[in-house]
């Protein structure tokens, strides 16, 4: 099985969310998405590209530990339609997202539940 993850809540490098997300997969795909729309200036892309970077290396040394292979991907645009085109190019089973609580992360998971191309799987990160 191949999932993808994508990093938007900054919580995903949590252990216990990270073993439920990742049980019974061989393959992950650590997505970090750099929404211009979102960003006010370079400044802030820069430091949240930084932050992301190092949240996806912590989730990779995790999951070598455990034996499965993973790849992290950077990519530009709009943050609903590149997660959506990133699992359909990869071909994933399943995209798993640490559950929020406010209007961005409701509408990105509105759009990609759309989709019959995979599963979507919100897990809440307090487990």
């Amino acid at each position: 099985m191949h999932v993808l993850l994508p990093l938007l809540s900054g919580r995903e490098s949590n252990e216990r969310f990270l073993e439920k997300a990742t049980k019974g997969v061989r393959k992950v795909t650590v997505l970090i998405v750099v929404d211009t729309s979102l960003q006010e200036t370079f400044g802030v892309t820069a430091s949240s590209l930084a932050q992301a970077q190092r949240i996806a290396s912590t989730i990779k040394a995790y999951l070598s530990k455990k034996r499965k292979s993973c790849e992290i991907l950077l990519e530009w645009g709009p943050t609903a339609e590149t997660i959506d085109r990133i699992a359909k190019l990869k071909s994933v089973n399943k995209i798993v997202l640490v559950k929020e609580k406010n209007a961005f992360f409701k509408q990105i998971a509105k759009k990609l539940s759309r989709s019959s191309a995979y599963k979507l799987e919100l897990i809440d990160a307090s487990i």
